[in-house]
């Protein structure tokens, strides 16, 4: 993740302090605390019976490796709008989300932490072809998936496996229903 030198807003250097019980960037001139949050991204999960479709990267973070068809959240689009954006640019499909599979953090690339979530979607058009920062989409059985750079991948391919949902048991309580 970016750390400033100086503050971008008034080019003050910058200073360690603590806030929250943990120490953070300040801006020694104005003030200004900067929290280095993590990106949000979403995963298009495509299913076809027993298999899933993945992505081959093409891209400059683990080129050559497999993973699930995901990507950055724009700042004027919602998580679930990125979903569907991700699966027509990296494998050229037309989807609908129809559920949420999970939401994880992922640390895989030093200084830049992801929030992932993943919805399942379900194919309304289009073909399979790759878009610019992968080369090649295919469908894998969920039993012989290769080595996914991503825990949240991996993570993902375990629930499916199982069955397991991690979130589908919580009770909301009686006032939020």
């Amino acid at each position: 993740m970016m750390k400033f030198a100086h503050c971008p807003h008034c080019g003050s250097p910058t200073v360690s302090r603590a806030l929250g019980g943990r120490p953070r960037e300040f801006c020694a001139g104005c003030n200004r605390p900067y929290f280095h949050n993590p990106i949000a991204a979403a995963a298009a999960v495509i299913l076809d019976g027993g298999r899933i479709l993945l992505c081959h990267r093409n891209s400059s973070v683990f080129r050559g490796r497999w993973s699930i068809p995901a990507g950055f959240c724009e700042e004027d689009e919602t998580i679930e709008a990125c979903a569907v954006r991700e699966a027509k640019e990296e494998v050229g499909l037309d989807v609908e989300i129809v559920g949420l599979i999970d939401a994880n953090s992922g640390f895989e690339v030093a200084g830049r932490p992801v929030v992932g979530v993943y919805f399942r979607v379900e194919p309304k058009g289009g073909l399979i072809e790759p878009g610019d920062d992968v080369d090649g989409a295919e469908f894998f059985p969920l039993a012989a998936v290769p080595d996914l750079p991503f825990a949240g991948d991996r993570r993902v391919v375990e629930i499916l496996r199982t069955g397991r949902y991690p979130y589908q048991d919580v009770a909301l309580p009686p006032e939020t229903r």
